[in-house]
Order: structure tokens, then sequence, then C-alpha cells
């Protein structure tokens, strides 16, 4: 992704207008589906995550 998201949030964007911002270009203007997958995203951003059961 183009857009320095920690340059927006330090410049005062609100987390709403952040997340539109992200949702926009994650989705590369195609239509937004819902609801939002958040494991799906952070995988196909290569992002490693894990979950943790009690």
């Amino acid at each position: 992704m183009a857009i320095d998201f920690e340059e927006l949030a330090s410049g005062g964007i609100s987390a709403d207008q952040l997340a539109n911002v992200f949702l926009r270009e994650y989705y590369c203007g195609k239509e937004i589906i819902y609801p939002i997958n958040p494991f799906q995203m952070l995988t196909d951003l290569k992002i490693a995550f894990f979950v943790k059961t009690i």
C-alpha cells in the first residue's frame, strides 16, 4: 500500500476516517464486502498473527 497510514494518524485523522481510507486502498476500487474479515486481510497483507485460546 502506498499510503502512509502512520503519517495520516499522527496528522490528526480520526480512526473512522483512517479505516475508510484503508478499506478503499485494500479493496482497490472494488465493492467493499461486509462483514469485513480482518483475519483474511492480515493474511492477504502477509502480516503474521496468532489466536490464543484460553
